[in-house]
């Protein structure tokens, strides 16, 4: 770790972090779509099954509240669902599959939802790294979103050092993983 400079250490340190919430989705699809879960994550049971459950979970709504005491908003998607804490406004979206894979869009959506929460060190690292004209706390949503195509630019570069180093491995074109 001591190879790492101050950045490229913020933004493997918060990957991690994101990596580690997306556990989260993988309970609520555990609970609105176990047929995904199984046929993709736990490897067991068969079509038939699969189907069967997802006929018994065919009520379930796109988009609804999910939690113990209904704190995330989530929106199911494809093979995926993205959670949005009512309070925090904290946003963690995944796919079904390897929970140490992350999609670098989805990475700067978190990193966005927390920028407007208390930060610590390696958010404001990384806030100070994104060159932006006007401070992030002061920034609407819709300014946020036009951000993050710019950041994106600003990330890659880092994540593609993390790779060269040996934290992350390139998945496709959006995608990285962790290296253990």
């Amino acid at each position: 770790m001591d190879r790492l400079n101050e950045i490229q250490l913020n933004i493997l340190s918060l990957a991690k972090k994101f990596i580690q919430r997306q556990s989260i989705v993988l309970d609520a699809m555990r609970e609105l779509r176990p047929d995904l879960v199984m046929r993709y994550y736990d490897k067991i049971g068969t079509p038939v099954q699969w189907a069967e459950l997802r006929s018994k979970n065919a009520g379930i709504a796109q988009s609804g509240h999910w939690g113990k005491n209904s704190e995330w908003e989530y929106l199911l998607h494809g093979p995926g669902c993205r959670l949005t804490n009512v309070e925090t406004s904290e946003v963690i979206e995944w796919d079904v599959g390897d929970l140490k894979k992350f999609n670098v869009d989805w990475f700067i959506s978190y990193l966005q939802s927390l920028f407007k929460q208390e930060i610590d060190n390696d958010l404001l690292s990384i806030r100070s790294f994104l060159s932006t004209t006007k401070q992030v706390e002061e920034m609407t949503d819709d300014e946020l979103a036009d951000q993050h195509y710019e950041w994106k630019k600003q990330l890659e570069p880092v994540l593609e050092q993390l790779c060269e180093l040996g934290f992350l491995s390139k998945g496709s074109s959006f995608t990285y993983n962790l290296v253990d």
